[in-house]
């Protein structure tokens, strides 16, 4: 199962990396450090968080969005979601936010520090609280990675949904 999460943790990472990036060739940037890489500035459209969205049960505010393996119908992004937000709420919120496209790949969090935690690969008692959950969706291009998938695995280890660790939830829309 652990082998699972890490791949789809690696998958929403190559999934963001390889439908954001731009024509020009700009390379990875690193912290002050000089390492830790992260994501180039121009390989993700970030939302201004002030633009929250409320939908039916579920606000949620896009941190980053990406088109999956540079489809044009896809849809890649990353939200953050109040950290007492329900399971039946998020599965509803995934199903609107993948409707009519394909493929999609979204990353859920409750806190702005286990965004940041994903991005610069750490993963400490805030990124296993805030990281809630990964939706992966491939109907339509066999010769992509994760064909045929439509589910939820449920990445929190602690917290209000910690119960659904490492579980799946197929989704029918």
């Amino acid at each position: 199962m652990k082998k699972q999460k890490l791949a789809i943790v690696l998958l929403s990472l190559f999934l963001g990396l390889q439908g954001c990036s731009s024509g020009d060739k700009t390379q990875n940037s690193t912290d002050e450090k000089g390492a830790n890489p992260t994501i180039p500035p121009a390989a993700v459209f970030t939302v201004d968080p002030s633009q929250s969205v409320q939908k039916e049960n579920i606000e949620y505010t896009i941190l980053s969005q990406f088109k999956p393996f540079q489809i044009d119908k896809g849809y890649g992004a990353m939200i953050l979601i109040k950290p007492d937000s329900k399971k039946d709420d998020i599965i509803e919120l995934i199903k609107r936010l993948s409707k009519d496209k394909d493929p999609v790949a979204i990353d859920i969090f409750c806190s702005q520090k286990a965004y940041d935690e994903y991005i610069n690969h750490k993963t400490t008692d805030e990124f296993k609280s805030g990281y809630i959950a990964n939706y992966t969706k491939n109907k339509s291009y066999p010769d992509k990675g994760f064909y045929g998938v439509n589910e939820m695995v449920w990445m929190q280890e602690k917290g209000s949904l910690s119960d659904l660790y490492n579980t799946t939830t197929q989704i029918n829309d």
